[in-house]
């Protein structure tokens, strides 16, 4: 199929947008909208490849990864809580060091191996761990550039999958009114994402911790790196010392049942947290007030930690005495981050050790620790629920209203279920069409497989030595059908596999047997979209016609309108609907005045203690339809414009009755349509030559 005309749309010029090869079809605000979807989608279990690929390739070259930073030689591997069969073990470890001898410098360097990446306030992805940390021993030589662990987006064959393909079906249910979307309930488990929270406690001086987890023979103050954590939040309870009250708040049995009321909590999210970091640090008074036997379980961290610090001093100690022996002298240099590390360890080691002590304290940015500072990190998983959103390439986000059972799902005539269903009149008042020809190619991906399969007579475990078992005409013609629809679709990608010599034809057809095949089709494409279809319709046409599912009836439907139902990439965004209550207004003082949260009080109840925003898009249409626009007009000019706010402040404060104030702003005085959002648009209005004017609608 010849090109009509030229495409100049290239991947230099679009940058992140290239991922959507059909980022031309789509308005420029949608196509920003994309744009700005990307750096916040969330990483999840169930990723998936795209079936049409373009800059995946370049993409996977810049993950988080942990790689060998030069090749070099391993001098030592040394785990933070390395695991053991004793008491004092601990069963999880979070961070593996690794020291080695920079080849080409000569330096004495290290890199850590995490379990875990979290570069947000919460969002974050465990490490993909790769076979080549079996190849970490000490004196094993490491080529530069080896992985050793990765993002689960990075694909062994040099890919990346950041989205998932689900089965959608534009539709009129009443689940997708307003960006709504209505998913089978059998998708969440691959939509799962994990959040990590960190939380600092410090306590030996003035509290100590109750015994939550543990019973009347050992206290334990908060979980093993490595297990859960309360279903209700609370990860520790710390208990003020009263002299008075001691035999009834300190005996055995009492340290095991927090008081809600006057025990201070440190409160995490809700539900099945695991722990996979602890980082004790100790003060070393000379005279701590924690009881003894309330710190054993804290010290077993204390000392395992002291101990890494150790390893690492020992292992630059017995470096430079191997060298000594050898040579007469200490050649190697020690890298600047190396020595930052041994710094940190002398620091740690010597803090602890049985020199006379000083009457020293550390700090921590300048201030005080208590007797112990505990750092940690819990990992939750979380499970998509109501509430969440999704969105595709081209800028169609939703909000999940609706989780269906599979059964009750759309079904074409092929069997063909849908994953999710979205409103389809919304393509075209976004003017996102590029979403219709991602789900058009994708069901002709799908479709082509099947006849492949039912042309060769292979569903699964194609091998090459089954289909030389298929009579070569079969093979060959079947491979021919393939070969077409890639020169309608991909002239690069056709032009590759003609070319094919025969034994890795049976190769290609076996892993599109088994695995299904993508489609190049980059963003600077010369092919027309239009022409394209049209071809496609005539020899290679998906499943289109009429569905059937169950609707809020409980009622079997089919449908009139012929519904496509075929797989679009949908990324899962970082706005989710599982936070924690937050309350309605700032935390008071005694009277009356707003009270700062400082960071000790921000987790010590089950609730946030911040106010939360006022008023956002899904509340706003809701008190659009109960209160009316004139309600939610007031609200958003009271928290977007600061001459509102002065003014309700001024007549507070002047007026007779500040608790009975019939109007706190007079809108005669200051009209509403001068929020900052409304004032910024005006200006830009004004600049381009024309003002917007206030019509009072007609009734």
């Amino acid at each position: 199929m010849e090109p009509k005309f030229h495409n100049e749309i290239t991947e230099e010029m679009l940058g992140i947008h290239s991922t959507n090869f059909a980022s031309a079809h789509n308005s420029s605000s949608r196509a920003q909208m994309y744009g700005s979807h990307f750096s916040q989608k969330l990483v999840f279990d169930g990723m998936e490849e795209k079936w049409i690929q373009n800059i995946e390739s370049e993409l996977a070259k810049y993950t988080f990864s942990v790689k060998m930073p030069a090749n070099g030689k391993i001098l030592r591997v040394i785990d933070r809580y390395p695991r053991g069969v004793d008491k004092d073990s601990i069963p999880f470890n979070p961070e593996t060091v690794v020291i080695y001898e920079n080849d080409e410098t000569g330096e004495i360097d290290y890199f850590t191996i995490p379990y875990h990446a979290s570069y947000h306030q919460f969002f974050g992805f465990k490490y993909d761990h790769k076979s080549a940390l079996n190849e970490l021993k000490p004196n094993s030589y490491i080529p530069k550039g080896t992985i050793f662990a990765d993002s689960p987006g990075a694909v062994e064959q040099g890919s990346y999958k950041y989205g998932i393909n689900l089965n959608t079906a534009f539709m009129s249910v009443p689940s997708v009114s307003e960006d709504g979307i209505m998913i089978s309930e059998d998708v969440l488990e691959k939509l799962k994402f994990r959040i990590y929270e960190t939380r600092i406690v410090e306590f030996g001086s003035n509290t100590f911790p109750l015994n939550l987890y543990g019973n009347v023979e050992f206290y334990k103050p908060f979980p093993e790196c490595g297990e859960y954590i309360r279903e209700d939040g609370v990860l520790m309870m710390l208990r003020t010392y009263d002299d008075d009250l001691m035999p009834v708040e300190m005996s055995i049995y009492d340290t095991m049942e927090p008081d809600f009321v006057f025990d201070k909590g440190i409160y995490v999210r809700g539900g099945k947290g695991k722990i996979i970091d602890i980082r004790v640090i100790s003060n070393n008074v000379q005279n701590p007030k924690l009881p003894k036997g309330m710190g054993v379980h804290i010290e077993k961290y204390e000392k395992t930690l002291i101990k890494f610090h150790q390893t690492i001093i020992e292992t630059e100690e017995r470096l430079k005495y191997d060298q000594k022996r050898k040579f007469g002298e200490v050649h190697s240099q020690l890298s600047p981050k190396f020595q930052r590390l041994l710094v940190e360890s002398y620091a740690v080691v010597n803090q602890f050790s049985q020199r006379a002590k000083q009457n020293l304290s550390l700090l921590y940015r300048k201030a005080p620790i208590d007797e112990y500072r505990v750092e940690f990190v819990i990992e939750y998983e979380i499970i998509p629920n109501i509430g969440f959103k999704l969105t595709d390439q081209s800028g169609g986000k939703g909000v999940i209203v609706k989780i269906e059972k599979p059964e009750n799902m759309p079904v074409d005539a092929d069997g063909n279920r849908a994953d999710i269903v979205m409103g389809g009149e919304a393509t075209i008042s976004r003017m996102n069409i590029g979403r219709l020809y991602e789900q058009y190619l994708n069901g002709a991906i799908r479709d082509i497989g099947k006849r492949i399969r039912k042309s060769l007579n292979i569903e699964k475990n194609c091998t090459v030595d089954k289909l030389k078992a298929v009579p070569p005409e079969v093979v060959y013609n079947t491979y021919n059908y393939l070969l077409e629809f890639f020169k309608l679709v991909s002239t690069d990608q056709f032009e590759f596999f003609k070319k094919l010599p025969e034994n890795e034809i049976y190769e290609y057809l076996s892993d599109v047997v088994n695995n299904g095949f993508f489609i190049y089709y980059p963003i600077g494409s010369q092919i027309d979209s239009v022409e394209m279809v049209k071809e496609i319709e005539k020899k290679f046409k998906p499943t289109y016609g009429p569905v059937t599912y169950t609707g809020n009836s409980g009622i079997k439907t089919k449908t009139v309108n012929n519904i496509r139902i075929a797989p679009m990439y949908m990324l899962l965004l970082d706005k989710i609907a599982d936070d924690w209550s937050s309350v309605s207004s700032a935390r008071l003082q005694h009277f009356g005045v707003l009270s700062p949260v400082t960071r000790a009080e921000k987790f010590s109840q089950p609730f946030r203690n911040s106010p939360v925003r006022t008023i956002g898009e899904t509340e706003g249409r809701i008190f659009v339809g109960y209160c009316g626009r004139e309600a939610v007009a007031e609200m958003m000019d009271r928290s977007n414009n600061p001459v509102t706010q002065r003014n309700i402040v001024w007549n507070v404060l002047n007026a007779e009755k500040p608790t009975d104030i019939q109007h706190v702003v007079d809108r005669e005085f200051i009209p509403l349509g001068n929020s900052r959002p409304l004032s910024l648009v005006n200006h830009i209005f004004e600049c381009a030559g024309f003002v917007t004017v206030y019509e009072p609608e007609d009734n």
